[in-house]
This record gives C-alpha cells, sequence and structure tokens, in this order.
C-alpha cells in the first residue's frame, strides 16, 4: 500500500515537471520549487520505508501522512499547470525573442541590498515591529539578485561568470549554518535560484543532471550536519565570534559524509525531522479518533489578520509559528521552546479535512502559478523592477513547511520590500531617458 501512495506521488510529480517544461509558457521556476519542497518534506521520508532494511516509526502514521500530502501535490499540480494558465492572459505564448535592460549593477544592487538589510539592518531593527519582517526580506533580495545576475551571464554567454554566481548560491546553506546554525533556509534560497536557472538553461539534460547530483549532495551534506548540529548551534547561539563559528563548520567538513542509504543513521537522520508525514498522519489518526474538531478556517482568518501590519495594530493577536496548533491536533508534547511548523498540508487538512486540502492546494496551485508566470513575462519583456515585485512575494510560498499566519505576513513584508527597493533604485535612474538605456536582445530557444 505505502509502496503504491510513493508511487503516485512520484508520478504526479513528474508529470507536473514534464507539462511544465514542455508548456511554452514563461516561467520562473516557483512552481518547480514549491514542489521541490514538498517532495523534500513528504516524500523522500516516505520513500525511506520502502528499503527492506529500514524501520524507525509507525508505517501506518507515515501512510496516513502520505495519503493527504499525496492529494495535496495532484491538488497543486491542477491548480498550477492547468487551470492558472487557463485563467491568465499570461498564459500566451512568448514570441521567439527577449529584451532585458543591459543593466548588469541592477542585479549586484539588489545583491548588496539584500546582504545589507538582512546581516546588517535585521539586528538593529529585531524589537520594531513592521520594520523588522521588511528587513528580514533582506534574504530574498539576495535570492533575486544571484537569480538575475546568472540572467545576464547566461545570455551575455558569460559562462565563467555563470558558474562564479552558481558556487555562490550554492555556499548559501553554509552561510545560514554559519550566521543562524539553521540549514533550512540557505538550501530554500539555493533551491529557488537553482530551478530559475533551470527555466532558461539549455540543453534541459544538463539541468536533470545538476538536479540528480546536487540532490545526493544536498542530501550528504544534510546528514553530516545533522550529526553535529547540537554542536554547530552551541558555537552561533552563544554568540561567539565568526572566526570560531567558521572553523566549527569547517571541522563538521572536514569529516563529510557521503549519504548512504545502507547507513540506518543516515536514514534516521533524514526520517526524523524531515519527514512531516509523521506528523501530519498523528494528525489525521488523532482526529478520527475525535480527540480534535475541524477549525473550520480559524488559522485562514488569522493568516488575514497577519497582513494587518503590527505598526499599525501593535495588539494584534497573531504571531508567525505554529504555537501549540501542533500539540493540539496530534496529542503530541512538545519541549517549550521548540520550533515546530505545522505545514501547508497540515493546516489545509485541520481545517477541512481531506477535501481543505484538495481546494486549499488547488488555489495555492493557482497563485503559485500565476505569479510564476506573470513574474517570467514582466522579466522576459525587460521589466526587472516589475519581475521584483511579483518574484519576492512568491518566494514567500516557498515556506511549505511553515504556517499560513508566516506566509501572508511574509507576503506582505515582501510586497512593501519591492516597492521600497524599486523606488530606491529608480531614483539615480530617473536623470536618464528611456531612449539612453542600452538593451539586449536575445532568443528564446
Amino acid at each position: 500500500m505505502l509502496a503504491n501512495w510513493v508511487g503516485v506521488w512520484a508520478l504526479t510529480a513528474v508529470l507536473i515537471l514534464v507539462i511544465r517544461s514542455a508548456s511554452r509558457l514563461p516561467g520562473s521556476g516557483l512552481i518547480q520549487a514549491y514542489l521541490l519542497n514538498l517532495a523534500l518534506l513528504y516524500w523522500i521520508g516516505a520513500a525511506l520505508y520502502l528499503l527492506p532494511w529500514y524501520t524507525n516509526h509507525d508505517p501506518d502514521v507515515v501512510l496516513a501522512g502520505l495519503q493527504q500530502s499525496t492529494y495535496a501535490v495532484i491538488a497543486f499540480g491542477i491548480g498550477s499547470v492547468i487551470l492558472a494558465p487557463w485563467l491568465t492572459r499570461a498564459a500566451r505564448p512568448l514570441s521567439g525573442s527577449a529584451r532585458f535592460p543591459t543593466e548588469p549593477a541592477l542585479a549586484r544592487r539588489l545583491a548588496v541590498i539584500g546582504l545589507v538589510a538582512f546581516f546588517g539592518l535585521t539586528p538593529l531593527v529585531a524589537r520594531i515591529p513592521t520594520v523588522s519582517a521588511v528587513a528580514v526580506q533582506g534574504w530574498n533580495l539576495l535570492v533575486v539578485g544571484l537569480g538575475l545576475l546568472c540572467w545576464q551571464a547566461w545570455h551575455s554567454k558569460k559562462h565563467r561568470g555563470l558558474l562564479g554566481w552558481l558556487s555562490l548560491t550554492l555556499c548559501l546553506p553554509l552561510v545560514t549554518i554559519v550566521t543562524q546554525g539553521f540549514i533550512g533556509y540557505g538550501t530554500a534560497a539555493a533551491t529557488a535560484v537553482m530551478t530559475f536557472i533551470g527555466n532558461f538553461y539549455r540543453p534541459r539534460w544538463r539541468v536533470v543532471l545538476v538536479a540528480v547530483l546536487l540532490t545526493y549532495l544536498g542530501l550528504s551534506m544534510y546528514v553530516t550536519y545533522m550529526r553535529d548540529r547540537d554542536s554547530i548551534r552551541a558555537v552561533v547561539w552563544s554568540g561567539q565570534p565568526l572566526g570560531a563559528r567558521v572553523e566549527r563548520v569547517q571541522l563538521t567538513l572536514s569529516t563529510f559524509e557521503w549519504f548512504d542509504w545502507y547507513n540506518h543513521d543516515h536514514l534516521e537522520r533524514i526520517d526524523d525531522r524531515l519527514n512531516q508525514n509523521l506528523l501530519m498522519g498523528a494528525a489525521v489518526q488523532y482526529m478520527d479518533a475525535g480527540l480534535a474538531h475541524f477549525a473550520y478556517g480559524a488559522t485562514i482568518v488569522e493568516g488575514f489578520i497577519a497582513l494587518v501590519p503590527r505598526a499599525i495594530w501593535p495588539t494584534k493577536p497573531v504571531v508567525a509559528g505554529s504555537g501549540t496548533v501542533v500539540t493540539e491536533y496530534t496529542g503530541i508534547p512538545f519541549a517549550q521552546g521548540t520550533a515546530i511548523g505545522i505545514g501547508h498540508v497540515m493546516e489545509a487538512y485541520i481545517s477541512f479535512g481531506t477535501i481543505g486540502v484538495v481546494v486549499g492546494f488547488i488555489f495555492i496551485g493557482i497563485v503559485v502559478g500565476l505569479i510564476d508566470f506573470t513574474a517570467a513575462r514582466r522579466l522576459w519583456s525587460g521589466d526587472v523592477r516589475g519581475f521584483l515585485l511579483w518574484f519576492l512575494p512568491g518566494l514567500s510560498f516557498l515556506q511549505v513547511g511553515g504556517s499560513i499566519v508566516e506566509l501572508t505576513s511574509s507576503v506582505g513584508a515582501a510586497i512593501l520590500a519591492a516597492h521600497l527597493v524599486n523606488r530606491l533604485l529608480a531614483r539615480p535612474e530617473s536623470r536618464r531617458t528611456a531612449a539612453a538605456q542600452p538593451t539586449l536582445v536575445v532568443r528564446r530557444t
């Protein structure tokens, strides 16, 4: 039974990728990135239980969670690659050529602004409502900047430059480990850049090959990080100097472990932290037993409330994070202060059950699809700032393991950050005339 559901999940994901790849619609990689994040949290952990030499948690719990995530990925595919193209004019195929301003400094400025905002400004405004939320978007601005730098290098046929920016992108997980003690933020950022590149890089067989190699490298990096995670966080979270943090991470990398699916420790490190089916399945069984009742959209309402800036509503009753919701709907107690993500699938399920998962993910698929198409069309038509206005909020949807409150508050902060950055970058250019800006015309293959 589990093998059938794992197979259906994988087949659905492949169909979504094939349909998206075969389509002539413009894309910015958001659909693929969302799908990969879903697979990271739901498919990989379930697939481990097909290995005859591995056992850890109750397979029935894993199956119950996998079933709901399978409904979610099917619904996401319907929304993103079927309904979204039908609902928007952006579904019209691009013409044979694309134009974009040759402004290499623009992408660099976005990356620099992102670095300064996230690492320099965020600590200073951490306690200032709304301002801190906007500053945190600096990390996603860095993602946008790196993506655009890769875009420019590719279309300018600067292959060494492309390789250099790709190398920096792959270092993002190390950056977040050294600065925060977390690998997830850096991995999600690198994934977003890589799927963005995958939409325009040719030939496609190289994209597939690189994706397979990076998946193996990512799993190896993850099991190595999890082995030493507590030691790394002890150094990072105690406020040790940057040199001490780098030295600690270097020590971990010096004993790098390549992922081995026969290694029970490796499998457990993935299963215990990346298998969201365990919490999802526990919620299904807990609610089926009548120990918790449907929320009927209560958390979704909180998500809309989260859109109101705390600077306007200081006593706003909602905060980011899943709080005690996971415990309430699974019966599983967690130590105080432990961060447990509820995830989009579980949040949809606890509101209306399986129908909530299906309808919710069709809606998410439509929204992500529309943003994906529109952002890409803006970029291919030469409107880089318009691309930023769509792509930056779109990155917030990639928090697949977070809550609706985190999603909506992040989207609101991203929209505000994109407008502020566009105004900042537009000022010196307002002295120029449109005719004075050179353009580069490239063929879309």
